[in-house]
């Protein structure tokens, strides 16, 4: 999928139970994961670049 200009991810992620692969690239817009991005325990090719306003990940 390809987000022009997005500035957060939606809410829910953890209900992706599946996914395994998840890129985020080039979204200088980004400022944050939603906090369910931690539960997100099935992800195992996280893969985050040109994001200079993601300063930090949930805990």
């Amino acid at each position: 999928m390809y987000f022009s200009g997005l500035g957060s991810l939606p809410d829910g992620l953890q209900h992706l139970f599946a996914l395994r692969s998840l890129a985020i690239l080039t979204c200088p817009q980004l400022l944050s994961l939603p906090e369910g991005f931690k539960y997100v325990t099935t992800l195992l090719f996280p893969e985050i670049h040109g994001c200079p306003g993601l300063t930090a990940l949930p805990e």
